[in-house]
């Protein structure tokens, strides 16, 4: 029996819990392939990305994030953080 999508993101989440990233990735990047725009999946992978220093990679998974479901406040947050840790100063000013 395949596994629904909430039931790898708990994994991906229990994973990311643990500090194990690499497996968590695997986990999240299973969700994408079925639903690129998944947020959950897109912002968890935006965090693991800060958490290695990838800025442009979190910007773009927090971006994609956010436009799935820009009604989750925490998506925004994550953006404009992001965007003002990489010196994106402009770009942060636009999206507030």
């Amino acid at each position: 029996m395949a596994l629904s999508s909430q039931q790898i993101l708990n994994k991906g989440n229990l994973a990311f819990e643990k500090g194990k990233f690499k497996k968590a990735k695997q986990f999240y990047n299973i969700i994408l392939k079925k639903n690129p725009y998944h947020s959950y999946a897109n912002h968890n992978l935006g965090l693991i990305a800060l958490s290695v220093n990838n800025g442009d990679e979190a910007i773009s998974s927090f971006k994609r994030a956010l436009d799935a479901s820009p009604d989750i406040e925490q998506f925004w947050i994550s953006y404009i953080d992001v965007l003002i840790r990489e010196k994106k100063y402009e770009n942060a000013k636009e999206v507030i």
